[in-house]
């Protein structure tokens, strides 16, 4: 396989898995209990199951440094990220330490345009941690952390998946990224199934 061929093989597989009504809840099975831990168990999760395909020196799937809330994604949620390989060094995933990622956004905003083109990476790049993850295992962390990835500079390709949980009634940060749109519930309880079926009588109103 070559790097142009890369992304139509990434494509075929994430159509024809997640095609499947059992992607999403056997996803969610592999941290369940941390995400029941951080979130709640009455979940709502992202529509479909993302993958990701990065091979060794391919300079055009590396993925600069971000957090998921600037992409209007609600702070609430929890990232659920599972490589289906061994991960360590360039072929794992970075992210930005808790304490050192509170002071970025107040050095962001006082920078000019935003600090749109201000080098993130290269202003915090002792302070990144690639974390090491072994296959079987999976990580869950927050979409406010900073992270991504650098050129994979080991002999193999790094295969993921990754996709996003927030509590059933959580705020929503946007009319984009909201329940029914970019979130589905996944384990809502008797009680929630009954009242988003309700319908008051006309004249019941108040």
């Amino acid at each position: 396989m070559t790097v142009a061929g890369i992304n139509a093989l990434r494509l075929h597989v994430f159509n024809g898995l997640n095609r499947h009504g059992w992607c999403r809840p056997t996803y969610l099975a592999l941290a369940r209990s941390i995400v029941d831990a951080l979130v709640g168990n009455e979940l709502a999760m992202q529509n479909r199951v993302n993958l990701s395909i990065q091979m060794p020196n391919d300079e055009t799937s590396t993925l600069a440094v971000h957090a998921d809330v600037w992409s209007a994604e609600t702070p609430y949620e929890v990232v659920e990220w599972t490589p289906l390989v061994d991960v360590y060094d360039t072929k794992a995933m970075y992210i930005l330490r808790p304490e050192v990622n509170r002071t970025v956004r107040d050095r962001m905003s006082s920078l000019k345009d935003g600090g749109k083109d201000f080098d993130l990476f290269e202003a915090y790049r002792d302070e990144f941690h690639w974390i090491p993850v072994g296959y079987g295992q999976t990580l869950v962390f927050s979409p406010i952390l900073l992270h991504g990835n650098v050129r994979n500079d080991t002999a193999e390709s790094r295969w993921s998946l990754n996709c996003r949980l927030t509590g059933l009634f959580t705020p929503y940060a946007s009319d984009e990224k909201c329940l029914g749109r970019f979130y589905t519930p996944v384990t809502p309880k008797v009680a929630t199934r009954i009242g988003m079926n309700f319908r008051a009588p006309e004249g019941f109103d108040g």
